[in-house]
């Protein structure tokens, strides 16, 4: 099992195996959502629930199933394809940026099993005391990002709060949500409720205008266990956490290699590119969680002078998170809780890189003007069951500065 790190930030989670399994919402008055949101699909393989024996500390009136739920096709198996424009004017330097960020992602034999504890409050209304939910399955993700920075002045003229705010200082940029919301029937009017979220981010160091292409890919199997009790669990600092999560190590491969193309007149390009598949548990109503499986790569391109070749390096890593996340309508609500629990090196310097295995459209350069921060490419193949709900870019994560990635931003390298 993993180890369980608490760090005060909203980020990111385990990406499309917890899509239809673990995004837990208990309510007997149907799914949750925002306005928009798809409406929730039967579920799409095998139920099996059972009762049994409660945990000692449930009140007598408490009911305890077992919960087996296997999926009967791929989660997700789908690509995504989108292109984002952005930038900032100041005195004497004007910047437009664009990103086109090109995804694909699986999940095949899906499982989710456990034990819910819940209760009947009268006028129909059921609320869940405690789970103990493990999720397991065949994970497939890839991400390849283009990115093209056009510049007119002078550089130095930029603060790095100026790059913070667009999308090459790690604002993440949303490839589609609320996907394949389904409903898992446990009791009644209870049921599990899973729907989960697709964004990429790129927090890069660069020094004026500049075209790059990087990715990378993981494959392996995943397992992650969350547990949920709403009296909270007793911690050694005297706190009580309702969440606990733990994670199995993953034995992620490569597929493909992390990739690194450099175009541009400057000497260095430093950052870190992600995707985040994240699902999002929602419980009575507001309190839930987010959890993701990140597959990133971090990259480097140098070079003495503007004449040299460039000397290239991509790195890839995967990150497992977890995320406490209370919100209202939609709305974060408290300040997050975040838990890290593991983040894995799949490379190290020195190791073969890979070739991209296909260029995401040709970057065109933006257009003169103030930058247009809207979407200019549409979703392909939008979710499973149901229509995905658009994605508009994204604003600022709130959280601290230095956790911000794709869930939120990662500290700058």
């Amino acid at each position: 099992m993993g180890t369980e790190g608490e760090r005060g930030a909203g980020r990111r989670w385990f990406g499309a195996l917890l899509v239809g399994a673990l995004a837990l919402s208990a309510t007997a008055c149907g799914a949750h959502g925002g306005p928009g949101a798809a409406e929730p699909q039967a579920p799409m393989g095998h139920l099996t629930v059972t009762k049994t024996a409660g945990p000692e500390d449930a009140p007598e009136e408490a009911k305890t199933v077992t919960v087996e739920y296997a999926f009967d096709r791929d989660v997700v198996n789908k690509d995504f394809d989108k292109t984002f424009n952005d930038g900032f004017e100041k005195k004497g330097l004007k910047v437009d940026e664009q990103l086109t960020a090109h995804a694909h992602f699986d999940v095949k034999d899906a499982k989710i099993t456990g034990t819910v504890t819940y209760v009947k409050k009268g006028m129909g209304h059921y609320s869940i005391l405690e789970a103990d939910l493990v999720a397991t399955g065949h994970y497939d993700a890839d991400v390849q990002v283009d990115m093209d920075v056009q510049m007119k002045g002078d550089t130095r003229n930029a603060k790095e709060g100026d790059w913070d705010k667009t999308l090459i200082g790690g604002k993440p940029v949303p490839l589609v949500k609320n996907v394949m919301p389904t409903n898992i029937p446990i009791a009644g009017p209870l049921f599990l409720h899973a729907h989960f979220d697709l964004s990429a981010a790129c927090d890069m160091q660069v020094e004026g205008q500049m075209h790059a292409t990087t990715g990378v890919g993981i494959s392996g199997d995943v397992r992650l266990a969350a547990k949920y009790k709403k009296a909270g669990f007793e911690g050694a600092d005297g706190k009580k956490p309702k969440f606990q999560f733990e994670s199995k190590a993953p034995n992620f491969e490569l597929s493909p290699k992390p990739y690194l193309k450099v175009e541009g007149k400057q000497q260095r390009i430093k950052g870190r590119c992600s995707l985040q598949p994240t699902a999002v548990l929602l419980l009575e109503h507001s309190v839930g969680a987010k959890l993701s499986v990140e597959p990133y790569v971090e990259l480097e391109a140098k070079r003495a002078s503007s004449r040299d070749k460039w000397t290239l390096d991509a790195q890839a890593g995967v990150s497992v998170n977890a995320a406490t996340d209370i919100e209202l309508f939609g709305r974060q609500m408290r300040k997050a809780k975040e838990y890290a629990l593991f983040d894995v090196t799949l490379t190290k310097p020195g190791d073969e890189m890979g070739t991209p295995p296909r260029i995401v459209g040709p970057a065109v350069p933006p257009k003169t003007g103030r930058a247009a921060k809207i979407e200019v490419a549409s979703v392909l193949n939008a979710g499973l069951g149901g229509p995905a709900e658009p994605a508009a870019v994204a604003e600022k994560a709130s959280m601290p500065r230095a956790m911000r990635g794709v869930f939120g931003r990662k500290k700058r390298l």
